[in-house]
């Protein structure tokens, strides 16, 4: 078949270069966005970071810490410190964080922060209790729950493990998700 292919390849015109036994593959580059999450930033941007922390800039565990503890005094009791845009290559590691940081900043609400990369979370305590992740959690399909080495939840869900605590943080409204959607859309055209 391939004699074939390169036989019709060269009665069409098409040049060929013979690499000999090497491979030639073209680039697989998934380059993709999440309109809504595009949206998302760009409404939280416009209302003074008042929906969720961007730790884009972030340089340190210690600085979110930092302003964990501004938001969840922000939000007040009870409330959920929501954030956005974490990376730990960030701060000069690949290795993941653990919820201690956020449990020391906010050990009464539940935080969940989202790793840039929208693939992760990074929760507190509170948050682990509340979705009721602890020890004996098994990984859903499709997700996994990292772990410290006694088998505890470590802080951080991937994937398909985020869900039981994004199902309780509260929704945004209709009209806001109208508004991040139309956003998104004006910035992409």
């Amino acid at each position: 078949q391939t004699e074939e292919a390169i036989a019709h390849a060269k009665a069409a015109g098409v040049p060929i270069v013979d690499f000999g036994r090497g491979v030639i593959a073209p680039a697989f580059t998934d380059h993709h966005i999440h309109l809504f999450n595009v949206g998302l930033a760009l409404l939280n941007t416009q209302r003074g970071g008042r929906l969720f922390v961007d730790l884009s800039t972030a340089p340190s565990l210690d600085s979110i810490g930092a302003w964990v503890r501004r938001k969840a005094a922000e939000v007040g009791p009870g409330g959920w410190v929501l954030g956005a845009g974490w990376s730990q290559a960030g701060w000069g590691t690949q290795a993941l964080p653990t919820d201690s940081v956020l449990t020391t900043a906010a050990p009464r609400q539940p935080v969940l922060l989202t790793r840039t990369d929208g693939h992760a979370a990074w929760v507190n305590a509170e948050a682990l209790r509340l979705a009721e992740i602890g020890p004996r959690a098994v990984d859903p399909p499709g997700g996994r729950i990292e772990r410290l080495p006694n088998g505890r939840p470590s802080g951080v869900l991937v994937e398909r493990a985020v869900e039981p605590a994004t199902r309780l943080v509260p929704q945004q409204a209709d009209s806001e998700i109208v508004v991040a959607y139309r956003l998104a859309a004006r910035a992409m055209a």
